[in-house]
Formats: structure tokens, sequence, C-alpha cells
């Protein structure tokens, strides 16, 4: 990754670090909240210090998979932020600006594909992506949680 911190602009490899995430959706859903949050100008910096414990890599055909372990000492990511979300029965549309830190990441993924064929070019169609994180610690900070902004400066997630 130290290769492609900086891109690779004739190949059309965007930056990685900071990499940038113009717009995103997430849905959320567990025991006390729904809803979706929306994040735009994500910034995220830390991806070009990870290091790859393993691979493997597998070819049947033209049907790809490939198994990655991923170490990151530390991720940092800034943005902007808006949500509709149901909180224990409790409407929220908060909007603003976040920030999250994560150490001692290792992120586990495995994904499939399939290659084919078009304009006398090999591409990689994937077809299958599943990604797991471990973290070893994680601080979040989310302006303008609740309507009272000295309130919302003390909740932490």
């Amino acid at each position: 990754t130290p290769r492609l911190k900086d891109g690779i602009k004739e190949l059309n490899i965007p930056p990685m670090d900071p990499f940038i995430i113009e717009r995103n959706n997430i849905e959320v859903r567990s025991g006390f909240a729904t809803g979706r949050v929306q994040v735009r100008n994500v910034r995220i910096f830390g991806i070009s210090d990870s290091v790859v414990q393993s691979v493997d890599h597998r070819m049947d055909g033209d049907k790809v998979s490939m198994g990655l372990v991923t170490q990151v000492p530390r991720l940092y990511l800034e943005g902007n932020y808006k949500a509709d979300m149901m909180i224990n029965e409790v409407k929220m549309t908060p909007k603003g600006y976040f920030n999250v830190t994560m150490t001692d990441l290792v992120l586990s993924s495995q994904s499939e594909g399939e290659l084919y064929e078009r304009d006398g070019h090999t591409y990689l169609r994937l077809t299958k992506f599943n990604f797991e994180p471990e973290i070893g610690d994680m601080h979040i900070y989310a302006s303008n949680l609740v309507p009272d902004p000295a309130l919302s400066e003390y909740i932490v997630i």
C-alpha cells in the first residue's frame, strides 16, 4: 500500500491516503436503533500504513476467490453526516461533523468474482464481498447528535 499512497494517475487509481469517499449511505439495524445515515466528504487517513498478513487467492476457470487479512495500526476518518434514525422509539434527524479513530485493526475479507472479456481485455467482476473488522480501540465524535449543543458535546459513542 505505500506505493498506492499517492495513487497511480496513469492507471486511474486514486490516492489511498487520504482515501476520499464523496458519499455513502449506511443502514443501521440494531436492538435499539434503526434508520439510515448518509456520510459525505469522508477522508480516511492511515490506509497506507496497513500491512498484509496473509493472502489466499484461488482460480477455477473464470471464477476467482480471494481471502485477505490486513493489519492497520491506526485509521482516522472525518466527514459530514446526516441521519434519519429511530433510537428507542424516539425519532432523531441530526446532521453535522463526525470523526472516528480506530487503533489496532485486523481486517479480514473474503471476495468472489468472475473474469469476463470486453474489447479484447479481461476484467474481474466482483460478485460477493464480505468484510469483518476486529477493532482494538475506537473513539467516535459526532456534532449535533441532540438539539442541545451543550448536551451533544458530552455524548460519547
